[in-house]
Order: C-alpha cells, then structure tokens, then sequence
C-alpha cells in the first residue's frame, strides 16, 4: 500500500549557546559548505516571507527539488515554514536553551508529491525513504556543528 505521508520529529543537543546556533543558522550562504547534500541552493534568508529553492540529493541517488517559505520567524526560538515541490507540508524549528547549550527539535510533516518517489511509499520503501531522511539530517547536524559552529 502506497504511503506518502511522512512526519518526521527529529532532536539533537548541542554544546553552544542558542543565539550563537541562532545567528549561524541565519547564515544561509555558508549552507552549502557544510551541507553537501545540496545540489542547488538560493536563498533569501530566514526571515518570515523569504523563500528557499533547493535541490537535496538523498543517499540513495534520488534528488529533491524543493521551496520553502518561512512563515514565522521568531528570534532566536522558532522557525516554521511552508514546503512546496517534491514534498509537500510544513516544517519547524525550535531551539531551546539548556544552561549554556542548545536542544534543537525539528518537525517535518509532508508528503512525497513527486510519482516515483509516491510508487515506492509503501511497506519497506517508506522505511527506507525514512532511512535516507534521517541520515541526511543527522549528518547535517553534525556538520553544521563541525563547520559552522566550532569552525
């Protein structure tokens, strides 16, 4: 049975301030340095009514074409945005402060738009497209503490 929707809620911590976490994830020009899953990549920043167009290519050899649109921007907590293309829904940000560190929870809840990627949604091809999500997130994260937070 095909299986389209995905809700993915995904958390990390990390050992930085959030206004510090804040202030690089507004840095949106260095997204590609440490992002490498990123094929293409225009941004007008993070600020509510700004738009993202981007092109993500998953581990598994398929890409993602994608725009987000942010709806709220609410320094330095919470980012919620529109996603249109590929996938479908909404996205949001949280960062809460923890002492001196960061707890980021980020919610995608969408759904695949494009046919062959709805095709193979169902049974263990939503596991495995779920797989590739995660993976590209947590690498991600570790490489956006790596470069843009400790470099």
């Amino acid at each position: 049975m095909i299986d389209p929707h995905f809700r993915f809620e995904s958390r990390w911590a990390l050992p930085h301030p959030r206004e510090r976490v804040w202030d690089r994830l507004h840095q949106v020009e260095e997204y590609p340095r440490w992002w490498p899953w990123l094929e293409s990549f225009r941004s007008e920043g993070l600020a509510a009514g700004s738009r993202t167009e981007a092109v993500l290519r998953a581990p598994l050899r398929y890409s993602l074409r994608f725009t987000l649109t942010v709806l709220q921007a609410t320094a330095p907590s919470t980012l919620v945005a529109e996603v249109r293309g590929d996938i479908e829904g909404r996205a949001q940000l949280w960062l809460d402060a923890v002492g001196s560190a960061t707890r980021i929870r980020i919610l995608f809840d969408v759904e695949l738009c494009r046919p062959i990627l709805r095709a193979v949604s169902g049974g263990i091809g939503h596991r495995v497209l779920a797989w590739g999500h995660n993976h590209v997130m947590d690498h991600g994260v570790r490489r956006f503490e790596e470069r843009a937070l400790r470099g």
